[in-house]
């Protein structure tokens, strides 16, 4: 949920480029040609021996059974120019607890999703919940310039796309509101429903307040972070939403003290996903900047920048 206390200033700008090549990828490789090159979780999830009737319990079974199905129908992926970014770094995922979330997820299962896969499977329940939103969400994400996909991302984590609040929005034992989360304790929670514009907008607000105070000269015990690239100072903005920005210390411990050590990197695993499903459809991208990535269901793809 969204705890952060740091200074609170409009943006409408936080600054992050899609173009900054991520410290994770050689500077000869692109970030697609990279994900292209590798399978993903889930596909090597699904890709292990043994009909997953047999291995897996009826609620899980049908969770791997939607992604088989768009495995079936999506072959590749035109990622949205405001979605780029996403795919600068490659997440870690879901961590073990978040996981236990889908349904008959069993640890001691070998077939069982994790990391990336377990986010996408996660990500896929709230699917429906989302995407009635979808223009909502990236109205949102275009008046504070922040890919519309990572707030699905983050929404999908906070509330499972509203699915686990009350009827009157609230959630955390009625300490955090709407589908963003927006703690009591540190804001005044905005909006009359859990999905309204100004709720979105509020939530909105303090993730790109953290970009900019990630970005800002300072002490790096402080949640300044000026030299990171940007898809990193991004995501470090997606922890602090969690545990607040002073908390945000390095790169190799983005999620130290987050929910379950996690949130950031399932974050944005959820967040890939859904900037694929939002890929632009033919006639979208008749004209102006793509960016094509392997989608986790189909072949590979070319990186057009």
């Amino acid at each position: 949920m969204a705890n952060t206390v740091s200074n609170q200033q409009t943006s409408q700008n936080p600054g992050f480029s899609s173009t900054t090549e991520s410290a994770t990828h050689p500077a000869s490789v692109t970030p697609a040609e990279q994900i292209a090159s590798e399978p993903t979780e889930l596909e090597r999830t699904l890709a292990r021996p043994g009909p997953l009737d047999k291995f897996q319990p009826s609620g899980l079974q049908n969770v791997f059974a939607q992604a088989q199905e768009a495995k079936n129908v999506v072959e590749s992926t035109k990622i949205s120019e405001e979605n780029q970014v996403l795919f600068d770094y490659q997440p870690t995922g879901a961590g073990e607890k978040t996981a236990l979330q889908l349904p008959g997820y069993n640890p001691k299962n070998p077939n069982r999703p994790t990391g990336t896969a377990a986010s996408e499977a996660l990500a896929t329940e709230d699917v429906n919940a989302i995407d009635t939103h979808r223009s909502e969400i990236e109205q949102v994400a275009k008046e504070y310039d922040l890919p519309p996909a990572l707030l699905a991302g983050l929404i999908s984590r906070e509330s499972r796309g509203g699915q686990i609040l009350d009827k009157k929005g609230w959630g955390d034992r009625g300490n955090a509101f709407g589908v963003m989360q927006v703690d009591k304790n540190y804001h005044t929670p905005k909006g009359n429903n859990p999905w309204s514009l100004d709720h979105l907008r509020q939530g909105a607000k303090i993730l790109a307040d953290n970009v900019k105070h990630i970005q800002a000269p300072g002490k790096s015990k402080n949640g300044h972070h000026p030299d990171w690239p940007s898809e990193r100072q991004l995501q470090g903005a997606v922890a602090g939403y969690n545990m607040g920005m002073d908390e945000v210390e390095t790169l190799g411990g983005i999620d130290i003290g987050t929910s379950h050590n996690d949130y950031s990197n399932d974050v944005w695993s959820r967040a890939q996903f859904f900037a694929e499903r939002w890929a632009p459809s033919q006639e979208e991208t008749s004209t102006g900047n793509l960016f094509f990535v392997e989608s986790p269901f189909g072949e590979n793809g070319t990186a057009m920048l």
